[in-house]
Parts: C-alpha cells; sequence; structure tokens
C-alpha cells in the first residue's frame, strides 16, 4: 500500500511537473517575442503596441506564480539551503514550510478574488479587458503553490509512513 501510495504521488509530480513546464515556457517564450517586436516597432518604425505593457505584465506575474509552485514541486526552496545537510532539520523544516504555504495561500487566494472582483469593473487602458486580469496570475499561482506543496506533504507522509 506505501508503496503505491508513493508511486501515485510521483507520478502525479511527474504530470504536474511537465505541465507547469509547459506553461512557464510558454509564458517565457511570449513575453521574450513580444517584447523584442514591441522593440523592433518602437525603434525602427516608431509604433508600437499599446497593450504590450499590460500583457507582459500579466506573463511576468504568471512566471513567478507558477515558477514558485514549479520550484516546491522541484525541492528548491528555503529549505534546502538552510539545513546544510542535516537531514532531521530539513525534514522538519520542510513540513513547517510546507504547512505555512498551504495556509498562507488559503489566506491569500480570497483575497485575490476579492480583489479581482473589485477590479472587474475597470478596463484596462489599452485593453478591452477587466483590469482584474492582472490579478489572474496571482490567483493561478496561490492555487498551484497550495497545491505543490500539499502534494509534497502527502508524497513525504506516505514515503515516511509504514
Amino acid at each position: 500500500m506505501r508503496t503505491l501510495a508513493i508511486r501515485r504521488t510521483a507520478a502525479i509530480k511527474a504530470v504536474v511537473l511537465k505541465l507547469s513546464t509547459a506553461v512557464l515556457a510558454a509564458c517565457l517564450l511570449a513575453l521574450v517575442t513580444l517584447d523584442f517586436l514591441q522593440v523592433v516597432l518602437r525603434y525602427l518604425f516608431g509604433a508600437g503596441w499599446p497593450w504590450a505593457g499590460d500583457l507582459s505584465i500579466v506573463l511576468i506575474l504568471m512566471l513567478a506564480w507558477v515558477g514558485a509552485g514549479h520550484l516546491w514541486l522541484l525541492g528548491g526552496h528555503i529549505a534546502v539551503d538552510l539545513t546544510a545537510g542535516n537531514r532531521r532539520l530539513f525534514r522538519y523544516l520542510q513540513i513547517l514550510f510546507g504547512l505555512a504555504v498551504v495556509g498562507g495561500g488559503l489566506v491569500l487566494l480570497p483575497m485575490t478574488v476579492e480583489t479581482m472582483s473589485a477590479y472587474g469593473a475597470i478596463d484596462l487602458p489599452a485593453l478591452p479587458l477587466p483590469a482584474s486580469v492582472k490579478y489572474l496570475p496571482v490567483a493561478v499561482g496561490t492555487l498551484y503553490l497550495v497545491a505543490a506543496a500539499s502534494l509534497v506533504l502527502v508524497s513525504d507522509f506516505a514515503a515516511r509512513r509504514g
């Protein structure tokens, strides 16, 4: 039973990491392409897209928030650097930080939704979209980070149990 739980969480982790890698790669490619084209248009033709700045902000936020969950699943968070090889301290910090991320994310998510609803009536200056779009990456990233921390906690519990 323990081995099955470990294999399942490892399989879920692998699929989620592949998906987030694709999302991060697409966001980075879109951001670099958009900014490159914006520079070419501005300096060669004296023109540009007024909406490019708003889209760049959304892409940067998506990179940051999805990247946080991605790093958490990879184990690239602060507990790794603080422990310097002390396995027991690492386990305790991993549990503590994991619970803090889950708790903090569950507090942040309703605030993000409330902020999105407050900005829903305001349009972006250059795009016919509500300004709440800028907060969508925060909501998505928070959900992903909470899910990633939860998955790591569950997989660690399954690995230690037995």
